[in-house]
């Protein structure tokens, strides 16, 4: 078989020009879109990659900031509880305190309650049982205890020393006074006028005066001095020394009653 090398050059040259043709304008075309759309493909991994470590760094960034908010949430927590702490116990010691001083300032209201009750009542007490002694003394004083008073009187003026009976005279103005709880007899008078002379002088005037105050006894009165024997005074001792003990006895438990209200 005969080659027609014409024919084989012309179909090697039209080949030649195929190929050239397709790859101008179909290779090449497709070579460029493959490449361009590799470029997008890597562009757009490149931008998901970033956005992807964006996003991890804006989850770490969230991360960071729910621990320092988390922290400080813990803090203000703790330091709330610290307030509340402290000021509940200031809270507890203020109330301790304010009953403290309620509970002070009720016992002494309660102390000087009781001090003016028992006050009160050891003044009535002792004023009873002065006055019933009084009245008592009073109804049993009749003559014959009055002469026996006047022997008592008698007894009481002999016995004065130097220097009271010259006070009782000093104090005299013009006449010494004979205090009795009743009216003395003519006898019962001449009687003490004669002790009282012969303790005093002869020359001495003497008053005669009844005061029921004495009960029954009697007292010879000259300006601040007062010399004699009588229950009046007897009484007053009684009372003074009946105070004192009830007053003694009040003091000696101060707290009684407020140690029971405890």
């Amino acid at each position: 078989m005969q080659i027609d090398w014409f024919t084989f050059g012309a179909q090697i040259v039209n080949f030649l020009i195929l190929v050239a043709l397709l790859r101008m304008f179909l290779y090449k075309p497709i070579v460029n879109a493959m490449n361009e759309r590799e470029q997008k493909i890597a562009s757009r991994l490149e931008d998901a990659q970033r956005k992807q470590e964006e996003a991890a760094a804006e989850v770490e960034d969230f991360r960071s900031k729910q621990r320092e908010l988390d922290q400080q949430r813990d803090e203000l927590l703790a330091a709330a509880r610290d307030q509340a702490d402290e000021q509940r116990q200031e809270l507890i010691e203020q109330a301790r305190g304010d009953v403290a001083d309620m509970r002070s300032d009720w016992q002494r209201a309660v102390q000087r309650e009781k001090e003016t009750f028992l006050r009160r009542l050891r003044t009535r007490v002792s004023s009873e049982v002065f006055a019933v002694a009084r009245r008592a003394l009073w109804d049993l004083a009749d003559t014959e205890l009055q002469e026996q008073l006047v022997d008592r009187f008698a007894h009481e003026i002999k016995t004065l020393d130097d220097e009271q009976c010259t006070a009782m005279l000093r104090d005299a103005d013009q006449a010494i006074e004979v205090h009795s709880a009743f009216g003395l007899s003519d006898a019962q008078r001449e009687r003490v006028e004669g002790i009282v002379r012969e303790q005093f002088g002869q020359s001495t005037r003497l008053d005669f005066a009844t005061d029921s105050d004495l009960i029954c006894g009697l007292a010879l009165v000259t300006g601040s001095c007062q010399i004699g024997w009588n229950i009046h005074d007897y009484l007053h001792t009684l009372h003074e020394h009946l105070e004192a003990f009830l007053a003694e006895q009040a003091l000696s438990e101060p707290e009684e009653v407020v140690g029971r209200a405890r």
